[in-house]
């Protein structure tokens, strides 16, 4: 997976387009099937993308990535 670089330091827009899924079905499943939560980028102008907040405990912020992760892999 690959992301690019916002222009805030608190959020990282992830590109999910490999996924072949839409941005707001992609955060609907990490939800419900992972109880992750992320945002569609297409709402912050990043079709493709899904924004995932980076501040708080660095703990939980690497468990939700890797949850994120856990639900790509298990999409192929």
């Amino acid at each position: 997976m690959s992301y690019t670089m916002p222009d805030s330091g608190f959020y990282l827009f992830i590109d999910i387009r490999k996924t072949k899924l839409d941005d707001m079905i992609f955060c609907q499943r990490l939800l419900s099937e992972y109880k992750t939560a992320m945002t569609p980028g297409t709402s912050f102008g990043y079709d493709g993308f899904v924004r995932a907040s980076i501040c708080g405990d660095k703990k939980e912020v690497k468990k939700g990535l890797r949850q994120m992760i856990l639900f790509v892999n298990s999409l192929k």
